[in-house]
């Protein structure tokens, strides 16, 4: 779950852990120094955080997605089993990271909107790649 410790992300987060789910979550270099504090806040009162996996991962940049699926595939799913189905494979990835400006459309340098196209479509095309390639 890109930007899975973000908001909108726990918020989803917690609702699929009371259902059950695992999370891998993917957070933003800007937010490693304060991702204990982000995962307590945003899933501790749901209780034990064991079964929460976080990758720190850059989205806009190949290699960092790569590298942090990669890191997911050796820790979630059980490379031993020669069976597809007895492997753990992650079964939905919800794209929730995001870049939001309040700037007026009219005042907004480019930069600001080619750094919207870089995060929110760029970003979310990699991690569904990187998704998908796990799933073959």
């Amino acid at each position: 779950m890109p930007g899975g410790l973000g908001g909108l992300g726990s918020s989803i987060g917690q609702k699929l852990r009371q259902q059950g789910a695992r999370l891998a979550i993917l957070y933003a270099p800007f937010e490693a120094a304060r991702r204990d504090e982000l995962l307590e806040s945003g899933y501790g009162a749901s209780g034990n955080l064991d079964d929460i996996y976080t990758y720190e991962c850059d989205i806009t940049s190949p290699d960092s997605v790569q590298a942090a699926f990669n890191s997911l595939e050796k820790e979630l799913i059980d490379p031993s089993s020669s069976s597809p189905s007895k492997r753990a494979f992650p079964s939905l990835l919800i794209n929730t990271a995001g870049y939001v400006s309040l700037s007026d459309m009219e005042t907004a340098p480019p930069e600001e909107t080619l750094m919207h196209l870089t995060v929110n479509l760029y970003g979310l095309t990699l991690c569904s790649q990187a998704f998908l390639r796990l799933r073959h």
